[in-house]
């Protein structure tokens, strides 16, 4: 019988299947779209820690491509998502585990708490 994985083991691992994900698709012609077979891993556990959710595209539409950036409450992810492909260069469980925590002492440090 398996032991059951804590929250923290849980995301991890969800990372690390998110690094695989990536590295297996990065080997296919980059022509090919696999949009369709997408499951955003990463985006789950960064739900998981407490990030809101990225809402870019949903305030440029409302505010227009110009402006839309530029309201309180607009939140955009990519800096934390680009962080996970520099951080996270061979999927081990101690480097998905390293990230966690910079994902949290940044975003409390971007709150100013």
């Amino acid at each position: 019988m398996l032991e059951p994985m804590t929250s923290e083991t849980l995301l991890i691992r969800l990372l690390q299947l998110d690094h695989q994900q990536w590295a297996k698709v990065g080997k296919f012609h980059p022509d090919i779209d696999f949009s369709y077979f997408d499951v955003n891993l990463l985006d789950l556990v960064l739900d998981a820690i407490g990030l809101p959710q990225d809402n870019t595209v949903e305030q440029a539409d409302k505010y227009g491509p110009e402006t839309g950036f530029d309201h309180a409450d607009t939140f955009c992810r990519d800096y934390w998502t680009t962080q996970f492909r520099d951080r996270v260069q061979d999927g081990t469980p101690d480097e998905c585990a390293a990230y966690i925590s910079w994902v949290r002492k940044s975003y409390a440090e971007f709150l100013g708490k």
